[in-house]
């Protein structure tokens, strides 16, 4: 196996292992009243506050019905707001609302303190390790929203 299938195969192998801890660490804090799906619509309007439905649901691969349905969740607790387009009706956007942005926040605390649990059992070096790992590939993936 060369370096760069390697490479790619940890990457693919490690996602799924990290997206656990969140979910496990989200669903042991049940008091945020959120799911996964939910919360992950909460971080994703965190770096793109606006963005419409349809990119929130494409971009975090869900069906735009399964989306709806997360999304009225978080209108009805007041943590987003929808609002459509003046100039196209199908065009609908999603807003963090300030109550939003704090159960983000916490959601966000609560699942970094466990990641940063695991983080502190690594020596300085591996821990420089990931950290430019990380940047690395944030900045290979970094993404924009789609529009409508």
């Amino acid at each position: 196996m060369d370096a760069i299938q390697e490479c790619s195969e940890l990457v693919l192998e490690t996602i799924p292992v990290i997206m656990t801890v969140i979910r496990s660490t989200v669903k042991k804090h049940h008091y945020l009243g959120l799911d996964l799906p939910q919360v992950r619509v909460l971080f994703y309007l965190n770096r793109f506050n606006g963005a419409s439905l349809s990119s929130v649901a494409a971009d975090l691969g869900y069906s735009l019905p399964s989306m709806s349905k997360h999304v009225e969740v978080l209108v009805e607790r007041n943590y987003v707001v929808r609002e459509e387009s003046s100039t196209d009706r199908r065009c609908v956007t999603i807003t963090l609302t300030e109550v939003g942005e704090e159960i983000m926040l916490e959601a966000k605390k609560l699942v970094g303190l466990r990641i940063r649990e695991a983080i502190a059992t690594l020596n300085d070096e591996d821990r420089t390790q990931v950290t430019d790992a990380m940047r690395t590939l944030q900045s290979l993936f970094q993404q924009t929203p789609h529009c409508c």
